[in-house]
């Protein structure tokens, strides 16, 4: 039986976090442990089932065979700028508007992954639960940053700011605990 990855939550804590206040407040943060599901990774069609299901344009699916051609090896990186749009124009028989409603429609479900959700960026990560290019181990390990990744992409606002609280106060003791060395003079 192949199981689909997931990241299984085993421990709550409560921890220090630090606000844009400057303020110190004990905050929850979970454990998370990443599940791996299958124990060898081959590559059968069966794994894009679901997207293939979810489909709703041939633009879609011509998108998603060409990125399955130019994907980055063990990376699992893909660039749609306009450079390569104008290939994917000329590969695939397709409109700049297809293209366009294409990378939305496969951002939709969670094949692309913006590089970085807060500004508009044509570097996506493609999602290797449905598609990989390179070995098991760095697919097992950028699965599970993308798993992270979605998650913290669709938590509430609320606990996106504790997360980045907790960040904050960890950040400042680590500053806090830092040595400067170069002052040291040796014996």
């Amino acid at each position: 039986m192949n199981r689909v990855p997931y990241l299984k939550k085993v421990q709550t804590d409560c921890v220090n976090a630090l606000s844009e206040d400057g303020e110190i407040y004990k905050a929850k943060t979970e454990t998370l442990v990443f599940i791996e599901g299958q124990e060898d990774f081959t590559f059968w069609f069966s794994h894009v089932m679901p997207i293939i299901r979810k489909i709703k344009h041939l633009s879609d699916f011509k998108l998603l065979y060409w990125i399955s051609g130019h994907i980055s090896y063990n990376d699992g990186m893909i660039s749609l700028n306009k450079v390569y749009k104008t290939l994917i124009e000329k590969d695939m028989l397709l409109s700049r508007t297809a293209i366009n409603r294409s990378i939305a429609s496969l951002k939709a479900l969670k094949v692309l992954i913006p590089y970085s959700p807060k500004n508009r960026s044509a570097v996506f990560y493609v999602n290797p639960l449905f598609i990989w290019k390179g070995d098991k181990k760095r697919r097992l390990k950028k699965q599970e940053f993308i798993l992270r990744l979605i998650r913290e992409n669709n938590l509430p606002q609320k606990e996106l700011e504790t997360l980045e609280d907790i960040e904050r106060y960890e950040e400042s003791t680590r500053r806090e605990y830092h040595f400067n060395f170069s002052n040291v003079k040796s014996a």
